[in-house]
């Protein structure tokens, strides 16, 4: 069954990948990957890519480097066509730590074989995608430009917004630490932002969808329960996998991404995210109660007979 279900998952993620790839060529327009944005819909590629992976080395404990690297390669470029800065740079770290640690693990005539399918997949990469990589770089190197005009004081760009939506949100908290409506917050933080940010108009349209921050979006609507809320939650997700007698270390694929996005958006705006993130909590239980009767199972059974 376990096994059955990862290659769903893989025949799913690959449909996705392929259908993302092509609208991206045919339209030019960034996939959205059943979302509204294609930020969020990014956001969520990306956790069930790790998922896929995760089930992919667990079903298949002998055989799982090819399709894992495969996995992981065709994913990395639905996010690259996605162009969300966040998405690619977490996958990417995940992509260096995964082939590190497979090199290093794996016995020295199976590491120069692995490296030298990675330097083929690598060129393969660099000419297959030169046509399209010009987006991906132009959205890396505009980071380094807006936070410099961020400096000097231009507040018209994208981390601009978000910072200026996040101090309006603060603000708006401080006038109702104990909750407020959207309406009552939305007019509060264009009140801040007139005073202070007139010419921030991506943070001005933006603000009456939500502040960019799951933090600051439940203090400045909910209050200050709100803010303690939404912590403990983040705080559960990322020590729960820790505690225990047995550490369920695949918790953290789950927890380091929710986190990672909450910082600088609102997963919780929409309602697609927090369905798909209660579906993978709820996967990782069902893994987890899966493990515990197989071991429990092979603890009963030693020797050819039952003990």
């Amino acid at each position: 069954m376990v096994q059955t279900g990862t290659l769903m998952l893989c025949l799913m993620l690959i449909l996705i990948t392929l259908t993302g790839i092509h609208g991206f060529m045919v339209t030019g327009e960034r996939p959205k990957i059943n979302s509204d944005a294609a930020t969020s819909g990014a956001y969520m590629f990306t956790l069930l890519a790790l998922v896929t992976l995760w089930s992919i080395r667990k079903a298949f404990p002998r055989h799982y480097p090819l399709p894992f690297f495969l996995i992981l390669f065709v994913s990395f470029i639905l996010l690259g066509v996605s162009e969300t800065r966040s998405a690619i740079l977490l996958f990417s770290l995940f992509f260096l730590v995964a082939i590190i640690h497979h090199i290093m693990v794996s016995p020295w005539r199976t590491r120069v074989m692995w490296i030298s399918l990675f330097a083929a997949l690598l060129i393969a990469a660099t000419f297959s995608a030169a046509k399209y990589s010009s987006h991906l770089l132009n959205r890396i190197e505009t980071v380094k430009t807006e936070i410099e005009q961020y400096q000097n004081g231009d507040t018209s760009t994208s981390i601009g917004g978000r910072i200026g939506m996040w101090q309006a949100g603060l603000w708006a908290f401080t006038q109702h630490p104990w909750g407020q409506s959207a309406d009552s917050r939305n007019q509060e933080a264009k009140h801040w932002l007139d005073i202070h940010q007139p010419d921030n108009q991506i943070a001005y349209l933006n603000i009456q969808y939500h502040t960019h921050n799951d933090i600051i979006e439940s203090l400045s609507l909910q209050g200050i329960a709100g803010g303690i809320t939404m912590i403990a939650f983040f705080v559960a997700l990322l020590v729960s996998p820790l505690c225990g007698k047995k550490r369920y270390y695949e918790g953290l694929l789950l927890a380091i991404p929710v986190i990672y996005f909450s910082m600088g958006d609102s997963q919780f705006y929409n309602r697609e995210s927090p369905y798909f993130i209660l579906l993978i909590w709820g996967y990782f239980v069902m893994m987890r109660q899966y493990s515990a009767s197989v071991t429990s199972a092979g603890l009963k059974y030693c020797h050819g007979k039952f003990i």
